[in-house]
């Protein structure tokens, strides 16, 4: 019963992810202030921000650098966030025993 789950959990991150990308290439909205600021900090990586740790300026870096600096390059590892992070979800809620439904809908909550 879980694989059908796991199955649906994936086709529903494809079509969430799709769906994103989509509207990140075609609907023309651009970076938001936080966004750009957050490329700007990852052109000169540091310990830390003002009012943020590193993380954030990293995975720009590593975003743009795999995908250049556009805006799928500054969005990409935030897209693999929101994709890895309902699986890791599934996961931990299958490792506590808990129905499969149950894990699905906790995963997409």
């Amino acid at each position: 019963m879980h694989k059908y789950y796991v199955n649906l959990l994936l086709a529903f991150l494809c079509l969430k992810t799709a769906a994103i990308v989509f509207v990140i290439l075609y609907a023309g909205i651009g970076l938001g202030p936080d966004e750009a600021q957050y490329w700007t900090w990852s052109q000169h990586l540091d310990w830390g921000y003002y009012s943020k740790p590193p993380g954030i300026a990293w995975q720009n870096w590593l975003g743009t650098y795999l995908f250049g600096s556009t805006e799928i390059g500054v969005r990409s590892m935030a897209l693999l966030i929101g994709f890895t992070v309902p699986l890791l979800v599934y996961t931990m809620a299958k490792a506590c025993r808990l129905a499969p439904s149950t894990c699905f809908w906790a995963s997409i909550a």
